[in-house]
């Protein structure tokens, strides 16, 4: 069934529809609300395909919904699918042949290594092109695709949100004697290797030393992590009482809010197909320390970024997500030590916060979003 609509070309033309795991507290949830919400804010009027209960029932998920009113799938307009490769197949059968054919078919795909997975040229058959949230990842894909079109659309972010946050009560919550608060999270299934919080506790440990003057506050998203990891990484933190962990799942307005408590946010991965916690931050003016290499390198140039030295080394990822494939980042433990002690050591200062919170905004700005979208996927598309 599925091989039948590769070979039947994209002739009709309507209002697009975005499918994906919509309710889910994770990345490529966020990354599909924020793609619907862009096509509205440049005049498209899509509708939406929540796969969340059937693709996603044992990840952590919210209520979410998009607001105003809500079309229905017109049956010709392109399908963008916001899911990775090996979740295309079952989407496309739950979606069923006769709904896509002779449609637009558009794949939103992120990767964190210099090569797309092998296993995922089938996938890319499915597709009339390929979007990608960074270069990096864009890269990627063509360097595992060659031929496929793939286009670079970052994802693009409202302001308003993060302007709106108000971090006191976690303030209150988190360091109730006034202490700088150094924040990072992560996604269990992300694979812990390459989000690295451990790098952010030895870090942490270097620029503090045995000083109470700041907490390091780790999120875990999808807390029910396999054992080995959690008991690694718990047992690094030790009984320092410095390092505060928050494993229940949170919404995006208290998620918000939590950045806006931070004084820091500090990401030493060791790869990233985007970076979507360094955006946020950056959108509510909070300094971002993190690791300059692969997806997030887009943006490095923006003020409030603090760029974490590294070198390349070969992948080892213990969760078996990425294997011993490829490469990627080592960070400076040393250099990013020094660099958080000197932030940590500046005083607040409001008026700077807001000017890197008004600079990231107009980057991430939905506005002309739509200018880097094909000319054949608007080919299809009806404004």
């Amino acid at each position: 069934m599925l091989a039948s609509i590769r070979k039947v070309a994209a002739t009709r033309t309507g209002q697009p529809t975005v499918v994906g795991i919509f309710r889910a507290a994770s990345g490529i949830g966020s990354g599909a609300r924020v793609i619907f919400r862009a096509l509205r804010a440049n005049g498209y009027s899509p509708a939406l395909i929540d796969l969340t209960d059937r693709l996603a029932p044992d990840q952590p998920h919210f209520d979410w919904s998009p607001g105003g009113a809500l079309p229905d799938d017109d049956g010709r307009g392109p399908v963008i699918l916001h899911l990775n490769p090996p979740e295309v197949p079952f989407a496309l059968s739950m979606l069923g042949a006769e709904r896509l054919r002779h449609r637009y078919r558009v794949g939103m795909w992120a990767w964190e290594l210099e090569r797309m997975p092998s296993d995922w040229q089938r996938e890319v058959s499915y597709f009339n092109e390929i979007w990608a949230p960074s270069n990096f990842t864009a890269d990627a894909i063509r360097a595992g695709a060659p031929g496929a079109d793939v286009w670079c659309v970052p994802y693009a972010l409202e302001a308003e949100p993060f302007a709106a946050a108000d971090g006191g009560r976690w303030r209150r919550q988190l360091a109730p004697n006034g202490e700088r608060i150094v924040f990072c999270a992560f996604d269990a299934r992300s694979s812990m290797s390459r989000k690295n919080p451990a790098a952010a506790i030895e870090i942490f440990r270097t620029a503090l030393g045995e000083c109470t003057d700041a907490c390091l506050v780790l999120k875990v998203s999808n807390s029910s992590w396999d054992g080995a990891s959690r008991h690694e990484l718990m047992a690094r933190i030790g009984g320092d009482s410095r390092i505060r962990l928050l494993t229940g799942t949170l919404d995006g307005a208290e998620m918000n809010s939590l950045i806006a408590a931070a004084d820091v946010y500090l990401s030493p991965h060791r790869s990233e197909g985007f970076g979507f916690m360094l955006v946020k931050s950056l959108l509510a003016g909070v300094d971002v320390m993190m690791t300059g290499w692969s997806g997030n390198a887009d943006f490095c140039d923006l003020p409030g970024t603090h760029v974490i030295d590294s070198h390349l080394v070969p992948v080892h990822d213990a969760s078996g997500v990425y294997g011993r494939r490829g490469r990627w980042a080592e960070p400076n433990i040393a250099m990013a030590g020094r660099t958080l002690k000197a932030l940590l050591a500046a005083p607040r200062d409001a008026q700077r916060r807001a000017s890197i919170a008004e600079i990231a905004a107009t980057r991430f700005s939905p506005d002309g979003w739509g200018q880097r979208l094909s000319a054949r996927f608007k080919a299809h598309t009806l404004l």
